[in-house]
């Protein structure tokens, strides 16, 4: 290490709140393993109330809520930003997405200072429908070569990350992934088959996000109505604007008996659910990395998802899940029949997916990787911490 206690800004850009103490943050996840390295860490994130709010998460973590005012695009636009930046004497900022205008003006500050900025790329395609996709193109014409002359290094999430960050010509770059905080899931005791009255004999197979329209939930309730087994019931985790239709859907089928609806639940709980579950469902069309992959692998239990970049990366064999192609319901049942019968020929597979999570996706493993990044972007930029700081 170039040096021991590195001052290091992760700048979450969004123009939405997230409460990060709650969610299974990467920025957290990450920021706590790099404490243990010798870090010190700020954490900048969107205020809820539009008010600027400091919480001390530990004494080498910070996560500081900002004002943010939202742009078109999902962009937006942190006022006080760049004074916090000023009046602490960072070694390496950290940015979100190529496609936020924070990213473009917080990486052009950070090469005035000699101040490394490193890029964490997720998105890896470019935005849908008329208006988003010309502001895209738009913004690459004007911001991107600014970005790109000016950025440190990028780490990307997925291999499809960083397959879209070199048709944009940024390719200084690293795939290394992000991991979960089990912590949560630690705290995990509820007997969720007592408290739903579900008999060991049923296989529960789960769904956890958001019920909207990107996600496919509805598929779930068709797969539910097409399968011809009755030793399964599916649990469905989660609150969004579908939610009523498939209330109603699940009423008018008479599906009661074989689909749980959830509308929200507790880290710490939704691991009691991972515990008894067998497969994890996740019929989306677009996920930059998938999560509850992650902590569905965590607790051995087998993931069934169509083709995304945090899927393709995941799973590369079929012990540890299936990638459906479509969104037909039989060959979903297909992978379902497929992936219970591994299970019961191969009793080790929970065992097998806790073992490679460990090895392979587990903040403490990935930390390294990124403290890796971080002191070769040091040595390439090294900050001058005696000279005044440029507006």
């Amino acid at each position: 290490m170039l040096y021991k206690n590195k001052k290091l800004a992760l700048i979450r850009l969004s123009s939405s709140y997230l409460n990060i103490k709650k969610y299974n943050s990467q920025e957290l996840g990450l920021a706590k393993e790099l404490q243990k390295l010798g870090y010190q860490i700020d954490i900048f994130t969107t205020a809820p109330n539009y008010k600027l709010k400091i919480v001390s998460f530990s004494e080498q973590i910070n996560i500081i809520y900002l004002q943010c005012i939202k742009l078109p695009g999902r962009n937006g636009f942190y006022p006080s930003l760049f004074r916090a930046l000023r009046n602490t004497p960072y070694d390496i900022i950290q940015v979100s997405e190529d496609s936020q205008i924070m990213s473009v003006l917080i990486t052009r500050w950070a090469k005035k200072n000699h101040i490394p900025c490193i890029l964490f790329q997720g998105m890896y395609k470019n935005y849908q429908g008329f208006f988003k996709r010309s502001l895209q193109i738009l913004y690459d014409l004007i911001f991107l070569p600014i970005l790109r002359t000016n950025l440190t290094h990028s780490i990307c999430k997925t291999k499809a990350a960083e397959i879209y960050l070199h048709k944009k010509n940024i390719c200084n770059t690293d795939v290394i992934g992000v991991g979960i905080n089990n912590e949560a899931f630690l705290e995990s005791s509820s007997d969720w088959r007592s408290k739903l009255n579900i008999s060991k004999e049923k296989k529960i197979l789960l769904y956890v996000g958001i019920i909207e329209e990107r996600r496919n939930p509805l598929l779930i309730v068709e797969i539910a109505r097409s399968i011809l087994r009755d030793d399964i019931i599916f649990i469905i985790v989660g609150n969004g604007p579908l939610y009523n239709l498939m209330k109603n859907q699940i009423i008018s089928y008479c599906l009661q008996k074989k689909i749980v609806q959830i509308k929200s639940l507790p880290q710490s709980d939704l691991g009691g659910l991972y515990k008894v579950a067998s497969i994890l469902l996740l019929p989306s069309n677009y996920e930059i990395f998938g999560m509850v992959l992650l902590e569905s692998m965590y607790h051995g239990v087998s993931c069934i998802t169509s083709s995304n970049a945090g899927s393709k990366d995941i799973i590369i064999n079929e012990t540890l899940g299936i990638i459906v192609e479509n969104l037909i319901a039989k060959d979903w049942i297909l992978a379902i029949e497929k992936v219970l019968d591994m299970r019961k020929a191969i009793p080790k597979i929970p065992e097998i997916l806790h073992t490679k999570f460990n090895e392979t996706w587990n903040w403490e493993v990935l930390a390294k990787k990124y403290d890796s990044i971080y002191s070769i972007a040091l040595s390439i930029e090294k900050p001058r911490r005696n000279e005044n700081i440029i507006c």
